[in-house]
């Protein structure tokens, strides 16, 4: 394709505007068809994991029972925060 504005004047082309058109629409395509990619072999990698039954129930509790041990440590921690900040090391070190 030829360029008739900078052919007509006979000036220098100072940008390659094509060149860089085609060169951001080939880098686009190709960044979108690797996105593309890496998502469909994470869907496929991820899909061998699919728990039915009595299987998905087990991992539902087991998780259920983290969870919520989790946030029990947690408040049992702050509920105990003043009972260390109370606490004095030197009456037990004696002997």
């Amino acid at each position: 394709m030829q360029d008739w504005f900078f052919r007509q004047d006979r000036r220098e082309k100072l940008i390659n505007w094509m060149g860089l058109d085609s060169k951001l629409d080939s880098t686009l395509a190709e960044t979108w068809a690797a996105i593309r990619d890496y998502w469909n072999a994470g869907s496929s990698f991820f899909a061998r994991f699919k728990l039915t039954g009595w299987r998905r129930l087990a991992n539902e509790a087991a998780s259920e029972a983290l969870t919520l041990g989790a946030g029990g440590l947690i408040v049992m921690f702050a509920l105990a925060i003043p009972a260390f900040n109370e606490f004095d090391e030197g009456r037990f070190l004696t002997g």
